[in-house]
């Protein structure tokens, strides 16, 4: 039975605490002013009574003598005289207790309001710790679910997660291994596949797993003039540095030059004057022109040999636009005249193509900055263009230009940084036993059978021959 009138307990007694709260204080005032009104009017009344009821001492006068016998009508006055002086002091006993219960009410009141101020006190104190107590229980809920939801998170795309930390790593250990590329004056160098091979297997395959999850491009920030060119850049020449080093060994994908395309172009795209770029972009055509021409060569079938040969044009001509921008950007670069004579030379216009090269030994830097290795090479083409254009225009016997070349090729002693095996090629490779032909084969064996004054210019270029390589 109490455990049944417990809710109705707590019920009345919340209800009290409500009402207390909000009528306790005009309460008493409204008592204290309707016992002031009745006691006012008590007193008024008494008020009237006294002013109209005689002196209750008072005789009638006779004139001193004695009072004569009284007729009923005056014993009716006298007694109605007496009744109001008894009612007279009974009013006033009246109103004397109005006012000591108006006195008392007063004295009530002010103890049931210091009362009612301290449970409303006490009331507000239940309230604010409620109040805190709720709001800690709104931050523990709001705390579990953040936790639930973030638990959601991880379980859902937890992968990528993982996918996005190895990426970032992936792409710091690149830049750490930016110094095997980069050369000197900024620009890459990606030839002989040594970028990747030199590369750590275990970086250079989180890498690649890492690209296949979640590719650079997925989250390309364009904006970043910085950081965004720089990755770019080192990720076209990991792949194409990729399919030289694969392609050594007759393994090489194309899939990785055109993923070394794409990533550029994503560049380019946006910022067509950014000129080293354009120069890596026309590189990796220049490598697609040479596996159509290995693989139009190699081919037996005739369909095969004219698709692979349409593509090679196709590509080359690819190169050329990209260096032709490059150069009109950056005009006073050796990089962009460099390629531009090898695309000519590939073209069969050798005249054209020590133009460019004549033009590139002008100029000082290599892009940013000189670069005296790739200007040496630069420098080394130029004399196997010259040899080469001698024999196209059978001018071995031309004094003037033999003595044109000699010269030129003995004053790069030290600075031709050529390759050993590149030169003993050029000099000694016939294009039968040995392939492909050397640049300076033909013009050697002519000069040979010119008499005394070409062989002494073919041992001239012996000479110089040793001193081309470092």
């Amino acid at each position: 039975m109490i455990a049944r009138m417990k809710p109705l307990i707590a019920g009345m007694y919340a209800f009290f605490k409500k009402v207390s709260s909000s009528i306790y204080r005009p309460l008493p005032w409204v008592v204290f002013a309707a016992v002031l009104l009745v006691s006012v009017w008590r007193i008024a009344s008494f008020a009237s009574v006294a002013t109209a009821a005689p002196d209750q001492g008072a005789q009638p006068k006779t004139g001193g003598q004695p009072a004569a016998q009284l007729t009923p009508e005056q014993v009716q006055i006298l007694t109605k005289q007496a009744l109001d002086a008894q009612s007279a002091e009974k009013l006033k006993e009246e109103v004397k207790g109005y006012l000591e219960w108006l006195i008392a009410i007063a004295g009530i009141f002010s103890i049931v309001g210091t009362i009612a101020a301290g449970f409303t006190a006490q009331a507000f104190t239940d309230q604010a710790e409620k109040s805190v107590e709720h709001a800690e229980k709104k931050f523990q809920g709001l705390m579990q679910s953040s936790r639930n939801q973030l638990k959601r998170f991880r379980r859902k795309y937890g992968e990528l997660v993982v996918a996005e930390d190895t990426r970032r790593k992936a792409l710091e250990s690149l830049k750490e291994h930016k110094d095997s590329v980069v050369g000197a004056d900024g620009g890459f160098e990606w030839r002989g596949g040594k970028f990747y091979a030199l590369m750590d297997s275990s970086k250079r395959q989180r890498l690649l797993s890492s690209e296949r999850y979640l590719g650079y491009d997925l989250k390309l920030n364009i904006d970043d003039k910085d950081n965004t060119p720089l990755y770019l850049r080192l990720l076209a020449n990991f792949y194409v540095a990729k399919f030289e080093y694969e392609n050594g060994f007759r393994s090489g994908h194309i899939g990785d030059l055109e993923r070394a395309e794409y990533l550029l172009k994503l560049w380019t795209r946006q910022y067509p004057d950014q000129f080293e770029m354009r120069n890596d972009l026309g590189l990796i055509y220049t490598r697609f022109y040479a596996f159509f021409k290995a693989l139009e060569a190699a081919a037996t079938a005739e369909i095969t040999q004219q698709k692979a040969a349409a593509e090679a044009k196709k590509y080359l001509y690819l190169a050329r636009d990209e260096f032709t921008d490059s150069r009109r950007t950056r005009p006073n670069q050796q990089r962009a005249q460099y390629n531009l004579a090898f695309v000519s030379g590939e073209e069969g216009n050798l005249e054209k193509a020590i133009e460019f090269l004549k033009e590139g030994v002008g100029n000082s830097n290599w892009e940013q900055k000189p670069n005296a290795e790739n200007a040496g090479q630069l420098n080394y083409n130029l004399a196997c263009c010259m040899a080469l254009k001698i024999m196209e225009d059978k001018a071995a016997a031309d004094a003037a230009r033999v003595e044109e070349l000699v010269k030129f090729v003995e004053s790069l002693d030290g600075k031709a940084h050529t390759p050993r095996e590149q030169v003993d090629q050029d000099f000694d490779y016939d294009g039968k036993t040995k392939k492909p032909k050397g640049d300076f084969y033909d013009l050697m064996q002519a000069l040979g059978g010119l008499g005394q004054a070409g062989k002494d210019a073919a041992k001239r270029l012996q000479d110089a021959r040793a001193k081309l390589s470092p």
